[in-house]
């Protein structure tokens, strides 16, 4: 009995003090007018949120596969296309020989190519950067 007297003590329904209510209707409504809610931006942004992580999901599967490729496949592939080059090669009878030269030539300049390039790259940016100020 008494625990049920305790019980029915602590919640029991009593009329809330018509100034407190209204002070915290006040401040409610202040919190809310002090930073508004823009639904609709709310709406695109998971929207957004939602197509990016789908977006970077195939390309990390895309990276994955493309590079499992290359990783087991990639001689048989160079093969295949150095093979099919050739051949287009000598179907094309003054360009017979010419798979070979660009062998040789992709072998003794392809690093001096891509350094130069890179190169080009790095400068050209820092040269942009020291003269173009934003």
């Amino acid at each position: 009995m008494q625990e049920m007297d305790m019980l029915n003590r602590l919640f029991r329904d009593e009329p809330i003090n018509e100034d407190s209510l209204q002070q915290m209707k006040m401040g409610i409504m202040n919190q809310i007018l002090a930073k508004p809610m823009d639904f609709q931006a709310e709406i695109l942004r998971t929207q957004r949120r939602k197509w990016g992580l789908l977006l970077l999901a195939l390309f990390l599967f895309a990276g994955i596969g493309f590079f499992s490729l290359i990783w087991f496949e990639g001689n048989w592939l160079v093969r295949e296309y150095i093979n099919i080059l050739s051949a287009f090669m000598e179907d094309v009878k003054a360009f017979g020989r010419l798979r070979v030269g660009l062998e040789l030539l992709w072998q003794q300049y392809v690093w001096s190519f891509l350094g130069i390039a890179f190169s080009w790259v790095l400068f050209d940016g820092i040269h942009h950067k020291m003269f173009i100020k934003d």
